[in-house]
């Protein structure tokens, strides 16, 4: 999601504006009483199920601060815990990092850091229809026990099972994805921390 792509098209339109305002003559075109109307933008909820949060209530749950911590875990590999930070946000988005930790809590190496939208992270929620599985269910994970909506997403022999907790906007707080009915990986919530 992160990308220098917008602030590069920027410097290089200002840049070929620094000669001055250019007088561009436009050749006089007679008004058509057939313009066709501009097309519809795409919905990029069609064939899609319901997301289990609005951008709105994933921005208002996580406010600077908000951290974060799961544990995750695979077969053959010890547990591990990584961390979600939320370090900046605004109306329109939130930088977050990401970090793997060690056994006593503490980061092990650099943290990741991203830019997303909060649509961005909407959409990270967002299933085909066909495919997704939605019922109420209570996730019992070692932050606690939250009542939430289950989703069940099923893509050939894979399928992710993902609890978002009703009262906690944001990442689910347990998920498990299984291929060939084995597990490939777990996640659970072991602690939210609010923020600021």
């Amino acid at each position: 999601m992160n990308s220098l792509t917008r602030t590069i098209a920027c410097a290089a339109l200002l840049a070929g504006c620094s000669a001055g305002p250019a007088v561009v003559e436009t050749p006089h075109v007679a008004a058509s009483t057939s313009a066709k109307p501009p097309a519809p933008k795409p919905d990029p909820d069609a064939g899609k199920a319901p997301t289990p949060y609005t951008a709105a209530q994933i921005r208002d749950a996580c406010r600077a601060g908000r951290t974060l911590t799961f544990v995750t875990e695979a077969p053959g590999k010890p547990p591990q815990q990584r961390r979600m930070r939320f370090l900046a946000v605004d109306d329109e988005r939130a930088t977050i990092a990401d970090e793997v930790l060690d056994d006593t809590g503490k980061p092990v190496g650099a943290a990741e850091t991203e830019v997303a939208t909060w649509e961005e992270l909407r959409r990270h929620a967002s299933f085909p229809k066909e495919q997704t599985t939605i019922a109420d269910a209570v996730a019992e994970v070692p932050a606690g026990s939250f009542p939430c909506k289950r989703y069940t997403v099923v893509d050939g022999n894979k399928k992710r099972t993902m609890c978002f907790a009703n009262e906690l906007p944001g990442p689910p707080v347990e998920m498990i994805i299984e291929e060939d009915g084995k597990l490939v990986v777990s996640m659970e919530l072991l602690k939210n921390e609010p923020g600021q």
